[in-house]
């Protein structure tokens, strides 16, 4: 499916009513500070943030606008994401319309400060020192932070490698943080798009961002001249901060509880053996299978032989082709019905509910999704 379909699909569930949990693993010292901040909110005084919302009509929610697949234009010139639709969904569950304002990462937060905004949804990983300013919802989404360089750069493996070295970031971004305390100089940029073009230019020996973005833009971008050569082992929270204090408590629990009222679960405690009577619940559970499909595993295959032949000063032609799909044709109404006719999530989670000891196997044997370009979709008007 086209930019990472199923995980925005997922997204919309989310936030529109359901509680999403994905990622690879948890960070335990930041949730805590991220429940800890929100169970500390106290009752609504006064200055009742959520009435003066409601009041208002509009949720005023700040972001980039120009992160992939967070927020970002599309080619219609329309503000687009995974934060977008997130947002949209909980002004939708408060009963308001949303406003978006466009800002540089450095300026999000004063302006949620200030009170110019109600929120900040832009990707905020949840940390130690943010909590102590902020109170965050429950995390609605899990990411990795990666370490890219040029395809032809042998000199970076890993983030220890960055001693010495020059890197572009988000000035006060956790990836800003994490370069500096690696030894390495980080040169203040504000769009993964002007970074990658500095790293391909070499004007810049590295850069650092969630995992995530560099696999969207490498999905729109399979040719970019550059690599991932290390990622952090533990996985950061995302979450929505709001300004700490009375007048923010009833917003914080209209979004943490108001709005859930089914789950989707990927990644489970305790795998292989889940808690079962958790998975009878949830309205979809998967086996730890993410939002893999068969294009992506070829393309991923293409990059590992590219990597191995430069290595070795390999000259060599091939093509990774994915299979084919058993019907390439599609009849549908509309793009819902013909997304789901491509992969439906819900038969892997019947599959799973059906047989929860074979976890670790349906993990390792799903069916092969192809994305949407292998198809022949007609019928919609």
């Amino acid at each position: 499916m086209k930019r990472r379909t199923f995980i925005s699909l997922m997204s919309v569930m989310a936030a529109a009513g359901v509680l999403t949990l994905a990622g690879c693993s948890s960070n335990s010292g930041s949730s805590a500070a991220a429940s800890g901040a929100a169970s500390s909110a106290a009752s609504t005084g006064a200055a009742d943030q959520l009435a003066a919302i409601q009041a208002n009509g509009k949720l005023v929610v700040a972001l980039e606008g120009a992160w992939q697949p967070w927020s970002y234009h599309d080619e219609s010139d329309t503000l687009v994401g995974y934060d977008v639709e997130v947002s949209r969904a909980i002004a939708e569950k408060l009963g308001v319309e949303p406003e978006y304002v466009e800002s540089d990462w450095d300026s999000l937060f004063a302006g949620l400060d200030a009170g110019r905004f109600d929120i900040v949804c832009n990707g905020v990983e949840v940390t130690d020192e943010r909590a102590k300013t902020y109170d965050f919802t429950t995390p609605y989404g899990y990411i990795h932070t990666a370490l890219a360089v040029r395809k032809d750069n042998e000199d970076i493996k890993s983030f220890e490698d960055l001693k010495g070295k020059t890197t572009a970031n988000s000035l006060a971004s956790t990836y800003m943080e994490l370069a500096e305390s690696y030894g390495a100089t980080v040169q203040g940029i504000d769009t993964l798009e002007e970074t990658i073009q500095l790293l391909t230019a070499g004007r810049i020996d590295a850069t650092l961002n969630a995992d995530v973005s560099f696999y969207d833009y490498l999905n729109v971008h399979p040719d970019a001249d550059f690599k991932l050569v290390a990622q952090t082992e533990d996985a950061s929270h995302v979450a929505i901060p709001v300004r700490k204090g009375d007048d923010s408590a009833s917003l914080l629990e209209a979004i943490n509880n108001g709005t859930i009222s089914d789950a989707v679960i990927d990644v489970w405690e305790h795998e292989p053996e889940i808690n079962r009577e958790l998975l009878e619940k949830v309205l979809i559970g998967t086996p730890h299978i993410a939002g893999y499909s068969a294009d992506g595993k070829a393309n991923a295959t293409r990059m590992s032989l590219d990597s191995i032949c430069r290595f070795f000063h390999l000259g060599a032609t091939y093509e990774i082709p994915p299979p084919a799909p058993s019907s390439s044709l599609i009849e549908a109404k509309d793009r819902e019905e013909a997304l789901l006719k491509m992969y439906n999530p819900i038969e892997d989670s019947n599959r799973l509910k059906s047989h929860p000891e074979l976890f670790e196997t349906l993990r390792g044997d799903y069916p092969l999704r192809r994305e949407e370009k292998a198809y022949n979709i007609i019928g919609i008007k």
